[in-house]
């Protein structure tokens, strides 16, 4: 049945106040402990395994952080269950500000919707703290499919019902989510090869075991100017400088197949209010670098800091529009 929409009004709002709140509204914590902060190093979470595009951002901004916050700042991946495994770890930790979750819309917007009885709820257990950068995906084929374009792709496909396989950072990932996509806009099948993450993912579509992959821009780039894989679209608005000459989705012909994830960081919910603006305003900082802004664009990722009630907002409306995919989808937890 159709939740009324007046109910669904006061469900939103309901997640905006729960999401935005910690960084709202003052902490309940003595003011020598907020002006403490940071009183040891800090420790960034990234969700992912090393070698993908949110593990690389992370590594430079962490090393730009320590300084400006003259602590150290401690890189740690814990991948695994599309970001589930680090946002558990994170909801759990003490929230002083000293443990901060990078990861992606996929894992706070899309999961919820994905997975039915998740360990932590991320209304509840996350103060936004910023995103740091918004990217499309590029949907990458081995240079052996003889396909140039999507729509070559989607009729190969057609001929082949399941013969074509995608992999996949996982069930829920941006991978799936717009592979989703393009199967339910070309009205194809495709089978779904599951990864534990994109790093190990665009490897065997780069060795030949895996056809297709829609990964994220930063990692692909540097391996479709070697030529190493063929970029067939990106599914931002706009083309990306980093692979100027790969179309976007809706210049090849499928407006359907359009979307960006972007990454940011999150602090276990409770962590004082001064810590989060403190982090905010860092982090905000470096990202306004025009040097690091460069490499970031040059990466295919394009820096896009904002405040935390921005980013609370953002976490409500992405998590509204990528749930209507899981449910369009029957998606299922592997």
């Amino acid at each position: 049945m159709t939740e009324p929409a007046k109910d669904q009004g006061m469900r939103r709002r309901s997640l905006f106040v729960a999401l935005a709140a910690p960084a709202l509204v003052p902490a309940l914590v003595p003011a020598a402990r907020a002006q403490a902060f940071p009183s040891k190093p800090i420790r960034v979470i990234v969700a992912f395994a090393p070698g993908g595009a949110t593990d690389m951002i992370g590594r430079l901004l962490a090393e730009r952080l320590s300084p400006r916050l003259g602590v150290p700042v401690l890189v740690e991946n814990r991948s695994g269950a599309n970001g589930n495994i680090a946002s558990e770890f994170v909801a759990r930790a003490e929230p002083d500000g000293h443990v901060l979750l990078l990861t992606t819309a996929g894992a706070l917007t899309v999961n919820p919707s994905f997975y039915p009885n998740l360990p932590f709820d991320v209304a509840r257990d996350f103060a936004p703290v910023i995103r740091a950068y918004d990217s499309g995906n590029v949907l990458v084929v081995h240079p052996s499919l003889p396909v140039t374009n999507l729509r070559e792709l989607a009729e190969y496909a057609r001929r082949r019902p399941g013969q074509v396989s995608y992999a996949s950072g996982g069930s829920g990932s941006s991978s799936h989510i717009f592979a989703e996509l393009l199967r339910q806009t070309a009205g194809i099948e495709l089978n779904q090869v599951v990864y534990r993450s994109n790093g190990p993912a665009l490897l065997d579509v780069i060795a030949g075991n895996v056809n297709m992959l829609f990964d994220n821009i930063p990692a692909s780039a540097p391996h479709i100017r070697a030529g190493r894989v063929r970029g067939l679209c990106v599914t931002s608005p706009q083309r990306v400088s980093a692979i100027p000459d790969v179309p976007t989705a809706a210049e090849a012909g499928m407006p359907e197949v359009t979307g960006t994830f972007w990454a940011g960081f999150v602090a276990p919910a409770r962590t004082p209010a001064a810590a989060v603006a403190r982090l905010n305003t860092e982090i905000a900082a470096i990202l306004r670098e025009p040097a690091l802004a460069e490499r970031l664009r040059e990466m295919g990722a394009e820096p896009t800091p904002n405040t935390p009630a921005e980013m609370a907002a953002l976490m409500v409306a992405d998590t509204e529009r990528w749930g209507r995919v899981v449910r369009a989808g029957n998606f299922r937890p592997d």
